[in-house]
């Protein structure tokens, strides 16, 4: 075995079913990749890698989610809980306080954000409570603190100036100058498309970026007058100045990071009070990237984002006048378990460490131990099952396919270390849109007769995976041979006759037949309807929902979901997806006071698609609907 800069103990442990199977061993490898294999004399094979993440999870005394952290330069570690207050670990990650308002002058037991003043105090943002000030333990409330526009605030920057920045909830962006004077923004009077701020940032120049649900928009600060602009006068639905933005950071490239609900965007940032944004990136699931929860940079420039699907670190390389970004997935916990991170809680300590928070606990990665791992591998083909049943494949090949057939294909880059990270996309006949595979398993429906090519590759990594390619053949069903025919023609004149001795009740019957609805379905059809208009609800204000991610979610391909949905409710998935943002509009119209624009872009539309559909929909524009759901 090659000699390698590593030292470990392998051994087994009772009721741990990530140790050694037996400590009796026979034999070692380590592979090219760092895998060290262990044979055993009776427990079979175990492996184990030799560069692994350095990293290590500290449950913390309270269960709730981890918002947010800071170092008051004394080796020790707070910790803000989103609804029980602080907790303080020592430099030897120890427990050593826990605050909350019960014992302290906290307002709010949820503490989501910390912003280092320039005298080392800190300010605490507490959803309900305000801003609260911390300075060595003790919490005092400024005289501002508690101002409407920063009762619910979210993020907090610094200028150039001294002015410190926070991004409300509901109430927009109000700027605190040096004697403690307020300035409130809103979308009625700047550039703010909306009143909900998700994310506040700053780069070393002291310019704020200010993220929304609606866009970005950024301090313009020229002629001694500071002025919120929208990034992008363009007011399409996947404009910079109107996507609806989860999280922002500022890299020391002065590279802009922009996190959604469909993956990670990176742009050059241009000088001057007006700056220039230049899309560098787009970085979605085909990459690994889900959705954004939190952005950080580490010591090395490399950036770390925590998503729905786990932690990524995204490292970054000047290339041919460019730059060049690779996508690494880490998983933790026993068997690759991921923990679900917490919304804007990830923090580069000032020893270099990253930590991110989740429910309970925090997890803290030495980004020096980070190996980014090659997932552009060949992709082999393991397994085939047809309607459920596995078969065996002669030669390698998919077995000849009955249309109407369910196919299941198992599939593996055989990286045992990375299995829970890797991603498998495939397409079939050269379809524009990869789609996302159901962990190593790719389904497909409702294939049309003829000759196929299904494409597959892996989804993470550096570089251009490899692609494999499966040929599919599905051939005709027996109702094409012409003796079914010649039956179906004798069927269809006896048919007439019958219809023709009672044609009214049999014409009333079709057609209303031919008109399903939602509350059409019954029993399993029901719940698929009803679980179908829950994940499409649940991603209204998402405008890259896509018909892929909608049959990723409902756990079918996309053409059996286009069966499946059409049988039961008579729309395409598409069509299923408009009539429940048009619906969720028309609620949103009806007495609560919001513009056209702003029901358009909470339903994932932009005005324009809102006002052509509605009336497509309802018969009348969007402004013919009066505060309480009638028309005008």
């Amino acid at each position: 075995m090659p000699a390698a800069k590593w030292r470990g103990r392998l051994r087994r442990e009772d009721g741990n079913p990530f140790s050694l199977p037996t400590n009796h061993i026979t034999c070692l490898y380590r592979d090219g990749d760092g895998t060290v294999w262990v044979g055993t004399s009776n427990g079979g094979v175990a492996y184990c890698s030799v560069y692994g993440l350095d990293f290590s999870v500290t449950a913390l005394p309270r269960h709730e989610d981890a918002s947010c952290f800071w170092e008051p330069g004394d080796g020790s570690l707070w910790i803000g809980l989103d609804g029980k207050g602080i907790v303080q670990l020592s430099a030897d990650g120890r427990v050593a306080t826990t605050i909350d308002n019960t014992n302290s002058a906290l307002t709010s037991n949820s503490v989501i954000e910390a912003c280092r003043n320039a005298d080392g105090s800190f300010y605490l943002a507490t959803y309900g409570g305000g801003i609260v000030r911390f300075d060595g333990g003790r919490l005092s409330r400024p005289r501002w603190g508690m101002l409407p526009s920063v009762r619910y605030p979210h993020k907090m920057a610094y200028d150039a100036h001294g002015n410190l920045w926070i991004g409300s909830v509901k109430a927009g962006l109000t700027r605190i100058d040096a004697s403690g004077r307020a300035t409130v923004y809103t979308y009625s009077n700047s550039g703010l498309n909306t009143n909900t701020v998700t994310d506040v940032a700053s780069d070393r120049s002291g310019r704020v970026f200010v993220a929304t649900g609606t866009g970005l928009a950024y301090i313009s600060d020229s002629g001694g007058r500071q002025r919120v602009v929208a990034a992008s006068a363009d007011t399409s639905a996947t404009s910079l100045g109107r996507m609806p933005i989860t999280a922002i950071a500022v890299d020391g490239r002065r590279m802009l990071w922009v996190g959604t609900a469909g993956g990670l965007r990176v742009y050059a940032l241009g000088g001057g009070a007006r700056p220039a944004f230049r899309l560098l990136s787009a970085l979605g699931p085909s990459a690994g990237v889900g959705v954004v929860r939190a952005i950080a940079e580490d010591k090395s420039g490399n950036m770390w984002v925590t998503t729905d699907r786990g932690v990524l670190q995204v490292t970054v390389r000047a290339e041919g006048g460019g730059y060049r970004f690779g996508c690494h997935p880490y998983s933790f916990g026993a068997g690759g378990v991921r923990p679900s991170f917490a919304k804007y809680s990830l923090y580069c300590t000032r020893g270099g460490d990253i930590i991110a928070g989740t429910f309970g606990r925090i997890v803290r990665i030495d980004p020096r131990s980070a190996r980014p791992w090659n997932a552009a591998r060949m992709v082999t083909v393991t397994g085939v099952a047809v309607n459920g049943q596995s078969v065996r494949r002669g030669g390698g090949a998919i077995p000849v396919l009955d249309s109407g057939d369910d196919l299941s294909i198992s599939v593996s880059s055989f990286d045992y270390m990375h299995s829970a990270d890797i991603s498998y996309l495939y397409r079939l006949d050269g379809d524009s849109a990869w789609s996302m595979a159901e962990g190593n398993v790719i389904s497909l429906a409702g294939m049309e007769p003829g000759a196929h090519v299904l494409e597959i590759t892996t989804g993470t990594g550096d570089g251009a995976p490899p692609v494999t390619r499966v040929d599919i053949a599905v051939r005709r069903p027996v109702m094409w041979s012409a003796v079914f025919w010649l039956l179906v023609s004798f069927a269809a004149v006896a048919c007439g006759y019958a219809l023709h001795v009672r044609r009214k009740p049999r014409r009333a019957h079709a057609v209303e037949a031919a008109q399903p609805s939602f509350g059409g379905a019954r029993g399993a059809d029901a719940e698929f309807v009803a679980r179908a208009t829950r994940i499409v609800e649940e991603h209204l204000g998402d405008f890259e929902f896509s018909v892929e991610d909608f049959s990723r979610l409902m756990l079918v391909s996309r053409s059996s979901l286009y069966k499946k949905l059409t049988a039961l409710t008579g729309q395409s998935p598409l069509e299923f997806i408009r009539k429940i943002r048009l619906r969720r509009g028309r609620e949103l119209l009806a007495g609560r006071g919001l513009t056209i624009a702003e029901v358009a872009y909470s339903v994932g539309l932009s005005p324009k698609q809102f006002s052509k559909f509605f009336k497509e929909e309802y018969g009348v524009l969007p402004s013919r609907i009066n505060g309480d759901g009638t028309e005008k």
